[in-house]
């Protein structure tokens, strides 16, 4: 009995200690929280602003925004967790941009794009494609901040949508959150991204200058530390057809900033923003704008057996962008279409083609031949001498409405319709060779060098088998053009030496002149270049851009169809570096901007060099402004020779300063330097013989065969006076 009480005590004693030790050592109450930190706003209860609005219920679509991390980009990912969180609840994936060479292919998908804080700057090669996506209906956010980042960087980007940055901070010594520098603000447009808002804080915020609306704006207390800004101040508008959004302020997106006020709904606002564009795609975004399947046709089963390789490769490189592509024998009307052909498949797609003002016309075709004789009639008698040795398309013609006619032979054509969310993309091709070409083109993206508008590409890989159509390129120079390209921006004597140009070449051909700065927004046309037989464009010591863009577009669709073109300027390669026009048009690399006082003659048996001495060194003339000029260094491509280099009184000496470029079509000459440096005598034989070379016929390939060799005379025959 004793026993049994032992054990029940000795019992009750161990359940005692757990029990009290699980108690002592664990808390079984309840969790109260330390009170949140005061973040200094100081409002009224009946102040206190709607929290209700938000995104309860966002619309989801599908898209990527692509965050800019490669301009040193002062801000850490976890910044942006609040406004990503509010994108993925609307469908939307997010990408970092780290390398600047990707950003033309990651933007052929982007919908929309986030630029913060950037302490480098943008270049032109890269502010193109951010131009270009945004004409596509691409969303840009540009956030600056004083206390991350220079405005100069954020700019050279946001200037080209019509604002400008400004290098202040704003404050408001009245109504702020602890700190006259986290300004309060009530002022807002009407506008959606403005929609449920009664009083937001900026944390670090600067002002702005927009061309665009103005979103938020500070009060009469609200001051610029710029004295030129004043009060009022502009801290948010949107610009480029409502496309940009620029904010000055970054940390107001965070946490826990991000929930003062109706800061929140702001960052749900520029969440909508960023997803509800209409982002459009054109043939240079392929293969982006198909759905998440479609189909590969080829015109007859021939073609499908001969590039059945190509037609797998590309179909895992579909699905390697997440579309799933089915090669068929016949096409589905409800599904995407790449259709692969010949000319003569035409027929097939012919519904698709008329749709883009397209025409596949062979040498037989009755139109095609009074199309000829038509334009037969309307040319003068020495271009219809031309026209009945030239003119004949070996394999037919593609006739393309408001382009022009181009050569079947050795050509691939690509054509994108787009409508009521079906995309067909049409290939068509003259032979295997060419078919493997545009297969390959559409592998490297390198179509779109050859685009004749945004949905369609024109691209000769191959000859035509027999010599090409006529070219533009005139063998007798009659008539010249001289386009004096002053709109942009001089540098010490803004001169294009126009006016020597003309008193040069005006008594001895038909010269018509034209002048960027007095036609305004008139603009050169194609047909206007074609309709002299050369033309010289002059930009002189102007720069930024000279040409424009639009005029860029213009010479390099001239010498493609056949132009000469003889260009002269300092600042022409530096403002196109990186861009097919310096490729295609002037032949050159550019190097650098080094001070140039003389040019030596590198090429003595070249035409252009007419009348110069072998290793002639021409001294500059000091110009007006007395200053010495640095134009471009440049050297040539492979397809260029050249003329002549920097002298020894140069920088970069011996760097290439003249170049000539020549095909069977087109003939450019490229003067690195404005010419009003040269001495009038050297000018005038320079220009001269580049006009003369414009009219010279192709030099008649040399002899390869050796001379036979001459036997010796024997010694006995040898003349006496060679005998000692």
């Amino acid at each position: 009995m004793r026993k049994i009480i032992f054990w029940l005590i000795a019992a009750l004693v161990i359940i005692g200690v757990f029990v009290g030790g699980r108690y002592l050592t664990y808390y079984r109450g309840s969790y109260t929280p330390p009170p949140a930190p005061d973040l200094g706003v100081k409002i009224a209860e009946s102040e206190k602003l709607p929290t209700g609005l938000l995104d309860v219920e966002p619309i989801r679509s599908r898209g990527m925004l692509l965050v800019d991390q490669a301009h040193a980009n002062n801000f850490s990912n976890d910044e942006l967790n609040v406004l990503r969180d509010r994108l993925s609840a609307r469908g939307y994936d997010h990408e970092f941009l780290t390398n600047t060479d990707e950003l033309a292919d990651r933007l052929k998908y982007a919908n929309a794009m986030l630029v913060a804080a950037p302490d480098s700057s943008f270049e032109a090669v890269e502010v193109g494609p951010i131009r270009n996506f945004v004409d596509k209906g691409g969303r840009l956010l540009l956030i600056s901040d004083p206390t991350r980042n220079d405005v100069e960087h954020i700019n050279s980007l946001a200037g080209h949508f019509g604002v400008l940055f400004e290098g202040d901070y704003v404050y408001n010594l009245v109504e702020n959150d602890d700190n006259y520098r986290n300004v309060i603000l009530r002022d807002f447009a009407e506008d959606d991204l403005t929609r449920g808002l009664e009083g937001v804080a900026f944390y670090s915020a600067c002002s702005l200058a927009a061309s665009g609306n103005a979103l938020i704006t500070g009060d009469e207390n609200t001051i610029s530390n710029v004295e030129s800004v004043g009060n009022h101040p502009d801290v948010a508008s949107l610009t480029s057809d409502d496309q940009v959004l620029a904010l000055c302020d970054l940390t107001f997106l965070t946490e826990p900033y991000n929930a003062v006020l109706n800061n929140d709904q702001l960052v749900a606002n520029v969440a909508r923003f960023l997803t509800s564009g209409q982002r459009t795609f054109d043939l240079s975004d392929f293969p982006h704008f198909f759905s998440s399947s479609l189909d590969i046709v080829f015109g007859d089963s021939f073609l499908l057996s001969g590039h059945l390789e190509q037609a797998v490769v590309l179909k895992d490189a579909l699905f390697a962008t997440g579309r799933k592509a089915a090669i068929r024998d016949e096409e589905d009307p409800d599904t995407d279409l790449i259709f692969v052909g010949r000319f003569k498949d035409a027929e097939k797609v012919n519904h698709y083609l008329k749709q883009g003002g397209i025409s596949i016309l062979d040498l037989e075709d009755e139109n095609a031949l009074a199309d000829t004789q038509a334009r037969a009639a309307s040319i003068t008698e020495r271009e219809s001498d031309i026209l009945e040795e030239e003119d004949g398309f070996v394999r037919g013609r593609i006739a393309i409405e408001g382009v022009g006619e181009f050569e079947q032979g050795g050509t691939s054509l690509f054509y994108l319709l787009q409508e009521q969310g079906h995309n067909v993309l049409v290939v068509l091709t003259d032979r295997f060779e060419t078919t493997e070409d545009a297969f390959e083109l559409l592998d490297s993206g390198e179509f779109a060098e050859c685009l004749a508008s945004p949905h369609l590409a024109v691209c000769q890989t191959q000859e035509p088998g027999e010599p090409l159509g006529p070219s533009q390129r005139a063998e007798k120079i009659e008539s010249i053009l001289i386009v004096s390209d002053d709109d942009s921006r001089p540098t010490s004597d803004g001169s294009t030496a126009f006016d020597a140009y003309l008193a040069i070449l005006e008594e001895s051909y038909l010269v018509s002149t034209w002048a960027a700065s007095e036609e305004g927004e008139t603009k050169l046309t194609l047909d206007d270049l074609q309709a002299v037989d050369a033309v010289i464009w002059t930009t002189g010591d102007f720069w930024d851009d000279a040409p424009d863009e639009e005029d860029a577009e213009l010479l390099e669709s001239f010498i493609k169809k056949g132009g000469n073109l003889l260009i002269s300027g300092g600042f022409i390669a530096f403002d196109w570096d990186h861009t097919s026009f310096i490729e295609k048009v002037l032949h050159a690399d550019y190097l650098s901007l080094e001070d140039q006082r003389d040019i030596t003659l590198e090429a003595p048996e070249h035409p252009i060099a007419r009348g110069f001495e072998e290793d002639q060194t021409i001294v500059f003339v000091i110009p007006p402004s007395e200053e010495t000029y640095a134009p471009n260094a440049i050297a040539p491509l492979e397809d260029a020779e050249t003329i002549f280099v920097r002298g020894p009184d140069s920088e970069a000496e011996d760097e290439a300063s003249v170049l000539a470029f020549q095909d069977r079509r087109s003939r450019v000459a490229y003067i690195g330097f404005p010419m009003f440096l040269m001495p009038e005598e050297e000018q005038a034989r320079l220009v001269n013989n580049v006009v003369r070379w414009f009219g010279l016929p192709e030099p008649e390939p040399k002899e390869t065969e050796e001379p036979a060799e001459e036997e010796e005379p024997a010694e006995e025959e040898k003349p006496a006076e060679e005998v000692e």
